[in-house]
């Protein structure tokens, strides 16, 4: 049955007011969504957010921008339901490690619980997390949290409490501000006007922070870039300097080769387990002497040539996901194709 849920053959999700809401929410920049459903239906609203499902949070870098957290499982997985109490037990064990990585993001960015009541368990017990986080005077508001919820009774002439007083523990009360509405239209539409980050890709930028990550983790201290004050220092005042070290080319449409050909020649031979990147030109060349296309002279599927600064030897070769697919065809021995289709770069504009 949660297969079926999601909108119809025409894109209708029932009613006029839903398909309304539905578009406001899909509006709306939100850094990432934390979701107990285990259906699929909020994925295809946020197309570029990448799903991170139950434990996988504890496993796989956290970058808080652009991930759809599913902390209860996904239908896609059974395997990772919470759904009866032997689910839940597990859950509770594991809640307080899981705490641990949200909170960091739950106190720098605003919080909006939808579809719960305040006085749900779960509700409670994040609060009750952030409150001990926070550590605010007894009925302080915290100012970035919200809960909204749905009154069907609610009209223009309605007040509702602007905020509630929620007993997180015994002994502990916390106060969050409180929106109660008959249509949640509206209330996306004002959280998509206020979203800081319109109209930025959020593939890009995740893309960027993983790199931030890897260089700070990884590459400078294995001496994989040498680096030093004075060269990262040059390189910020040169973006396109500092776009190279990050692995991004200059803003415009060349900016997404990023995307689709991530890989320089020495991640691609440690991809394959090959001894070192002479070998993955090797291949390249018994690719030329077999079917008589020379993959790096020209910008395809597989490979690209970015240019990047001034110089006009400038030049970087990137390699693409299809181009590790094909190179695993060829040291297998077995028959392959290679698409001979030219793409063109576009430069960024000047």
């Amino acid at each position: 049955m949660l297969a079926t849920l999601g909108p119809d053959a025409k894109g209708s999700y029932g009613s006029p007011e839903l398909d309304a809401e539905i578009t406001a929410l899909k509006a709306i920049s939100a850094h990432a969504i934390v979701t107990t459903n285990y259906d699929e239906v909020i994925e295809p609203l946020f197309p570029d957010y990448e799903r991170v499902i139950s434990q996988q949070i504890l496993r796989k870098p956290f970058l808080a921008i652009g991930e759809i957290f599913k902390i209860h499982g996904c239908r896609s997985e059974p395997d990772t339901i919470v759904i009866n109490e032997a689910d839940y037990q597990r859950f509770e064990d594991d809640h307080k490690y899981l705490s641990a990585k949200l909170l960091t993001y739950f106190i720098e960015h605003p919080l909006v619980f939808i579809g719960y009541r305040a006085n749900d368990p779960n509700i409670k017990k994040i609060l009750s997390d952030v409150d001990r986080m926070i550590r605010a005077q007894e009925y302080e508001l915290v100012p970035n949290i919200y809960i909204l919820e749905w009154d069907e009774a609610q009209d223009e002439n309605s007040y509702p409490p602007r905020d509630k007083v929620l007993a997180v523990t015994p002994d502990r009360n916390i106060r969050i501000k409180s929106i109660t509405a008959k249509s949640f239209e509206w209330v996306f539409r004002a959280f998509g006007q206020a979203g800081n980050l319109e109209k930025i890709d959020t593939k890009l930028l995740r893309a960027l922070m993983a790199r931030a990550v890897s260089l700070v983790r990884s590459d400078i201290p294995k001496k994989q870039v040498e680096i030093d004050f004075k060269m990262l220092e040059h390189a910020v005042e040169s973006g396109e300097n500092f776009a190279n070290l990050f692995g991004v080319t200059s803003v415009g449409d060349s900016s997404k080769i990023n995307l689709t050909h991530r890989y320089v020649i020495t991640e691609v031979y440690k991809l394959l387990g090959l001894k070192s990147w002479k070998s993955v030109n090797d291949l390249i060349k018994r690719i030329e002497d077999e079917k008589g296309v020379n993959i790096k002279g020209f910008d395809n599927k597989y490979h690209v040539n970015v240019k990047f600064g001034v110089a006009e030897t400038s030049k970087s070769h990137k390699y693409s996901d299809s181009f590790v697919d094909l190179l695993k065809k060829v040291i297998a021995g077995g028959d392959y194709k290679v698409d001979t289709e030219e793409i063109k770069v576009v430069p960024a504009a000047k």
